[in-house]
């Protein structure tokens, strides 16, 4: 959402402090066993958001964006979101954009409240679609409601949704991954994807599970200097980014390619690696035809790099040298 150029552009407050749901890999799953005894989410009022971004308006008039980014948004009462999205509306005006939605708590009325008032990006937690991955994250909300969350959000055309997914678990076998791969295939686009690599943060259910089981072996190379951005560079992490390419443009991958791609047969004997390669080669013709859609035909040949042909060229080299293309080409010259 706000990249190095665009940072001071942005405006990030948290109208809430915490979240009730105390997943295992998450900090709140710490905080909440920290202090049993406190409410796991404190609210603040209307009026007191209200005040501050009419301050942060009136005193950095270079903010063009401001960002909610708190872990439970949504948890706002209707009345409380109808408040503030009114008084937002007519006093802010500032695009707004919101990363605490979670799947449970997302409501078409809220939503479309927000939107609006003026909610353009919105980002929320689904971690994973796998059975057993949920159960050991303590993820409460079901595939439909994520599914449902989702069609929300694409609903409406002028907001865009970002959606967080977590990779390299030591607990998930390929199976896992699979069944979350297929599930976001079926997705409608475009949407964004946030891929992350599990990190064991310190306090954590999840981080006494590893150390017990001794995965973690060394705390500083094994958690501290892990980045949660470092996924490891395997087949099918490779297909989640390469599904996060094609669904940003808002052409996707379809149930059926993804199938044959993750299927066990096809991996086994390699078959996936003629299709991947035209699926790369594909890319930059389907973003080019993007970017004239979004941006015009000037806007097109600004964004282009130089390096896209040469690159085109290169996937072209390497998918002749395929093994299993050149049989079929055999094949078919006899």
């Amino acid at each position: 959402l706000v990249t190095q150029l665009r940072l001071n552009e942005f405006y990030q407050t948290q109208p809430t402090r915490g979240c009730p749901f105390a997943c295992t890999f998450c900090v709140n799953n710490t905080y909440i066993a920290m202090h049993p005894h406190q409410k796991p989410i404190r609210k603040r009022s209307v009026d007191n958001i209200i005040m501050e971004l009419q301050k942060v308006k009136d005193q950095i008039p270079f903010i063009r964006y401001i960002m909610f980014d708190d872990d439970a948004f949504f948890l706002m009462s209707l009345d409380e979101i109808s408040d503030f999205s009114k008084r937002y509306k007519e006093h802010i005006r500032i695009p707004l954009i919101i990363t605490g939605a979670t799947p449970s708590t997302l409501t078409k009325e809220k939503l479309s409240l927000l939107v609006d008032a003026g909610l353009t990006e919105m980002r929320m937690g689904i971690q994973t679609m796998a059975k057993d991955t949920k159960k050991l994250y303590k993820r409460p909300h079901t595939n439909q409601q994520v599914e449902n969350a989702v069609r929300m959000v694409h609903s409406h055309k002028e907001l865009s949704g970002r959606y967080d997914i977590i990779l390299d678990s030591p607990w998930d076998t390929d199976e896992d991954s699979i069944e979350t791969l297929m599930f976001l295939s079926k997705l409608p686009t475009p949407f964004q994807l946030t891929l992350f690599s599990l990190v064991f943060f310190p306090g954590t259910e999840l981080y006494r599970k590893a150390k017990k089981e001794g995965i973690i072996k060394d705390d500083l190379n094994d958690v501290y200097r892990k980045h949660y951005h470092g996924c490891k560079k395997t087949y099918l992490n490779g297909l989640f980014f390469l599904l996060n390419k094609y669904a940003f443009i808002g052409v996707g991958i379809t149930p059926k390619i993804m199938s044959f791609l993750t299927h066990k047969k096809t991996r086994q004997l390699q078959l996936y690696r003629p299709l991947i390669m035209i699926i790369k080669i594909l890319y930059p013709f389907y973003k080019i035809r993007y970017l004239i859609h979004q941006k015009g035909f000037r806007g097109t040949l600004y964004r282009l790099k130089a390096t896209q042909i040469p690159k085109i060229a290169r996937l072209f080299k390497k998918l002749k040298k395929e093994p299993v293309l050149t049989n079929l080409l055999n094949v078919s010259k006899n």
